[in-house]
C-alpha cells in the first residue's frame, strides 16, 4: 500500500521507496491507532510515494494513507468508524521492503526523449532506496551515474551515440549493488514499464 509521508518522512524525495510497518500497539515503534474501540492492533505496511501536503507538516511525523489502509487497522466491523475519526495519533518503525517474487521495474518517463533518458525505480526489495543508480549503453564496458531528479527518478542526459539496449547498476541506502542487464529494450517506448529479473 502506498503512503505519502509529511516532510520529515519523505525528505525532499530521499524518503521515497520507504517502507514502514504500522499497527494500534502502543508499546511497538510502528504507525500506532490508539482510537478505542476501533482500533485492532492487526499491523499494516506501507510505502512511501509521494509528499503529504500542508497541514501534515503541523506535527513532526504524518502519514496520510489510503482510506482502505485506514480500515485495516480496525476491527472487524469497525473500519468505517474508525475512517470517520479522520486523524489519529502515530507511532511507527521502518521496516525492509518486501514486495515477494515481484522484480524491481523501471519506468520510461514519456518526457525520454534523443537528448535526456529519464526512469522511475520501483519495487525496490530491502533498504527501500537507491543511493547511486548508473547507466550503461549497448556495448559500453563501463557504467556513467546518473542523477536523482526527485523521489525514485533518475535522469541522464545522452545523445545519439548513446543507444539502447541500456543496463542499470542499482545501489541501495545500505551499500549493495545489483545490475538489472539489458532492462531497457532496444526499441523501448516512452511511457512504458520495464520488468527486470533482479532484486535486492
Amino acid at each position: 500500500m502506498i503512503a505519502a509521508g509529511n516532510s520529515n518522512i519523505f525528505l525532499n524525495g530521499k524518503g521515497c521507496g520507504h517502507c514502514f510497518q504500522a499497527c494500534w500497539l502502543s508499546h511497538f515503534r510502528f504507525i500506532h491507532c490508539s482510537q478505542k474501540p476501533y482500533c485492532s492492533g492487526k499491523p499494516i505496511n506501507v510505502t512511501v510515494g509521494d509528499k503529504c501536503p500542508g497541514a501534515c507538516d503541523k506535527v513532526p511525523y504524518h502519514f496520510d494513507i489510503s482510506g482502505y489502509a485506514f480500515g485495516l487497522m480496525a476491527h472487524q466491523g469497525e473500519d468505517h468508524n474508525l475512517r470517520l475519526v479522520g486523524q489519529v495519533e502515530i507511532e511507527f518503525k521502518r521496516v525492509p521492503c518486501h514486495y515477494g517474487a515481484t522484480k524491481i521495474a523501471f519506468k520510461v518517463s514519456p518526457k525520454t526523449n534523443q537528448s535526456w533518458f529519464v526512469t522511475a525505480i520501483e519495487y525496490t526489495n530491502g533498504d527501500g532506496a537507491l543511493s547511486h543508480v548508473e547507466i550503461a549503453h549497448s556495448g559500453a564496458s563501463d557504467f556513467s551515474s546518473m542523477d536523482n531528479i526527485w523521489g525514485a527518478v533518475w535522469k541522464k542526459d545522452i545523445n545519439e551515440s548513446f543507444k539502447a539496449p541500456f543496463s542499470l547498476r542499482l545501489t541501495s541506502g545500505d551499500g549493495k549493488t545489483l545490475v538489472a542487464s539489458n532492462v531497457i529494450p532496444q526499441n523501448y517506448s516512452a511511457g512504458h514499464k520495464y520488468s527486470s529479473n533482479v532484486n535486492f
